[in-house]
């Protein structure tokens, strides 16, 4: 006679134990997925300002959370498609597996098989980087519809959310064109300085790899050089991360983020290494994902003695698996894998600067350093108090533009205003 089956909370605990450190390592426990865990009711509020303020380091704040996960076996739909959302998908892939690993009247509630299929569709692929927008001249429009017919339309009303029309004098779109003129006021302003130093900066450079020698980035030396001496003659006070580990670098991450800034006008990272799509490579070969473990670390939400001070983001690597031409002089700064996008929140004061094009090469002289780099410097260099920061990146793009390899490619360095709204000089 066969044995009774085991309890599915039991199986569940057990699986998540002997899981942990790859769980851990996989799930990024951030504000965002507490939350979305909150609105699942997963959580509770108090468990989120608990986990939340635990510790700054990731896989600390996961341990904390997979304790509480294990004992939501009946929850599992909703943390899978939770982490789903939020792009956690190696995590995935391992609660998935444990879904499958038993019959589904061991593991499933009622009804489990269409919810299941319900949350594997439920995946959407989320958008890149925030894509420049193009403005389409108004000549091309029909005359029906430009801009000046759509003011004189009187009976043109905002909808309601019950789908019901609204006085567009009192919606929300219309109170916010009141402060138009209060927002031309703050594009005028400049970023409040007086503090000892213009800006704290971050210089990471992964040159050397342990596994793979043949990657070792020749000439990549200069850029570190050329980075500290342009923003120490403009009074940053720079630090230097050189072939970090993933952990490392992290850790790093996790220690500026933890800074007061109240010495400092600004903060500035300059990341340098190999790279595909929206990750580095570090120097353990790891794949480190510079929105969700970079980017977002800033923010005003994980990062407040940053609130309303500018911060700035150069990444230099390549972003795509364009075949190489050729050998020479000049490198490409690539390894091979493709990445999942990754969706970005609405924060402010953020510039994300990036050498090149998604899907593109970054080029590397090994004797002068990296096109993008070294062409940064040098406009900061000769015009830094002249002009504001989003002049010279402009003006890097025109300079880029006449630069070429000995194959003839070329490379366009753009760059991403995230609620950047004053005027900053170095």
């Amino acid at each position: 006679m066969a044995g009774a089956p085991e309890d599915p909370d039991e199986l569940f605990e057990k699986y998540i134990n002997d899981n942990i450190d790859k769980l851990t390592e996989y799930t990024t426990v951030d504000i965002n997925l507490l939350a979305k865990l909150v609105q699942e009711d997963v959580i509770k509020d108090h468990q989120k300002t608990a986990i939340n303020s635990f510790s700054r380091i990731n896989k600390e704040k996961a341990d904390e959370l997979y304790k509480i996960l294990k004992q939501k076996f009946d929850d599992l739909p909703k943390i899978v498609k939770v982490f789903t959302k939020t792009g956690d998908k190696q995590a995935v892939k391992i609660l998935e597996k444990f879904r499958n690993q038993y019959a589904p009247s061991q593991v499933s509630n009622p009804g489990s098989s269409q919810q299941a299929q319900e949350i594997r569709t439920d995946a959407v692929v989320l958008p890149a980087a925030p894509i420049p927008v193009q403005h389409v001249p108004a000549q091309v429009l029909p005359a029906r519809i430009r801009g000046n017919d759509i003011r004189e339309t009187e009976s043109l009303k905002l909808a309601g959310p019950s789908g019901t029309s609204r006085d567009s004098r009192t919606s929300p779109l219309s109170r916010a064109h009141a402060n138009v003129q209060n927002a031309i006021f703050t594009l005028q302003q400049t970023y409040s300085t007086g503090a000892k130093y213009k800006g704290l900066a971050l210089i990471v450079n992964v040159i050397n790899f342990d596994n793979e020698p043949e990657h070792n980035r020749l000439g990549a030396q200069k850029d570190t050089e050329e980075l500290t001496e342009v923003l120490s003659q403009r009074n940053f006070l720079v630090y230097h991360l050189n072939d970090p580990t993933y952990q490392e670098l992290q850790n790093a991450i996790v220690q500026f983020q933890d800074c007061t800034f109240d010495s400092a006008d600004s903060f500035l990272l300059a990341v340098m290494s190999h790279g595909d799509g929206e990750k580095i490579v570090t120097r353990d070969s790891r794949r480190f994902e510079i929105w969700r473990r970079i980017v977002e670390q800033f923010n005003n939400t994980n990062c407040e003695g940053l609130k309303g001070k500018p911060k700035i983001f150069v990444f230099n690597y390549c972003r795509g698996d364009v075949t190489d031409t050729g050998a020479g002089s000049t490198q490409h700064d690539a390894m091979p894998e493709r990445t999942s996008p990754l969706t970005i929140p609405s924060w402010t004061d953020m510039l994300v600067c990036y050498s090149t094009l998604d899907g593109h090469y970054a080029y590397r002289d090994v004797n002068e350093g990296s096109w993008f780099i070294q062409t940064l410097c040098e406009v900061v260099r000769q015009h830094g108090k002249t002009y504001d920061i989003m002049t010279l990146l402009n003006l890097v793009s025109e300079v880029m533009k006449s630069v070429q390899s000995e194959h003839g490619e070329k490379q366009i360095c753009p760059y991403y205003n995230i609620g950047f709204t004053k005027k900053f000089y170095f």
